[in-house]
């Protein structure tokens, strides 16, 4: 009878999800294998490798909520484009993400009238963000008056820290 128990105890227990190397091998911006995949799936701690190429966001900035390390073929090589459409990445409650070898462009937020912050990437107070090797380009921020706005501001146009 022992062993049942002992049996249903380890069957019961959680399985605790180790650290990973994951591959991206697809450039889109969504679905099997991609980028936002990866992120989503893998378990805090993991190292996910983007190849050469260009992955043009289209479905919004990716939200980074786990430790991670996303590591590029090289900052001329690998390019995460927010595609003049989105920010790039959002960090929220990531203890510490390494962006390494890889280039961020064209993150944008544009909202006439509003405060805005953080084009390239937003990182919250529980967040830290470190980059090697990352070039950062073409992104902005545009809070200009339009005919029924005055004009917003801005607060770290390409990179914002809440904390």
């Amino acid at each position: 009878m022992l062993g049942l128990v002992t049996a249903a105890v380890v069957l019961a227990a959680p399985s605790i999800a180790s650290a990973a190397i994951i591959h991206v091998t697809n450039l889109n911006d969504s679905g099997p294998h991609s980028l936002r995949q990866a992120i989503a799936s893998a378990p805090p701690g993991s190292t996910i490798t983007v190849p050469a190429g260009t992955i043009k966001l289209t479905s919004g900035q990716l939200v980074v909520n786990k430790k991670l390390e996303i590591d590029g073929a090289g900052a001329a090589a690998t390019t995460i484009s927010g595609n003049d459409a989105s920010r790039v990445f959002s960090l929220t409650g990531a203890p510490a993400v390494k962006i390494t070898k890889l280039a961020i462009v064209h993150g944008r937020l544009a909202q006439p009238g509003a405060a805005l912050t953080g084009a390239a990437a937003l990182i919250d107070a529980a967040s830290s963000l470190t980059l090697d090797t990352v070039r950062v380009t073409n992104n902005s921020v545009d809070v200009s008056a339009d005919a029924t706005h005055t004009a917003g501001t801005v607060q770290g146009g390409v990179f914002y820290n809440l904390g």
